[in-house]
């Protein structure tokens, strides 16, 4: 085989492979939404409706509608930032544990976990930070 046979055959692979991304794609996205659209959907009604205990997506607003960006350090503010990257997955990704693992125990354990590892390292940087 040459090298002009060799490169003709990897580039119908190529096309084939593309080809089947834009057939499964659009498949595999309806798929994920019939599942968790209306999952998110509720979730962000709840999230709206009781918008004081607020969400991972809005909590950075938090800070001003508290006091304003003079009212933080910006070691809380790294703690805090810490924090939010690290607790309480998304109400999707619960109800994801949910469904696969069959028990909601294990999503109440990623959610517990997740939050107490958060406050962990959030407030040992924020401890140690302000040894320094």
């Amino acid at each position: 085989m040459n090298d002009l046979s060799k490169m003709l055959e990897y580039n119908k692979l190529r096309f084939r492979q593309a080809d089947s991304v834009k057939v499964l794609t659009p498949r595999k996205g309806k798929e994920y939404l019939k599942k968790m659209g209306g999952i998110i959907l509720v979730a962000s009604i709840l999230v709206w409706a009781l918008g004081y205990f607020g969400a991972k997506e809005i909590v950075a607003s938090t800070i001003g509608v508290l006091g304003g960006l003079d009212a933080i350090t910006p070691l809380a503010a790294y703690a805090y930032l810490l924090f939010v990257l690290l607790y309480f997955p998304c109400i999707a990704t619960i109800v994801a544990i949910k469904n696969e693992t069959g028990t909601w125990r294990w999503a109440v354990i990623a959610a517990v976990y997740t939050t107490l590892v958060a406050w962990i390292v959030s407030a040992l940087v924020y401890q140690v930070g302000s040894i320094f």
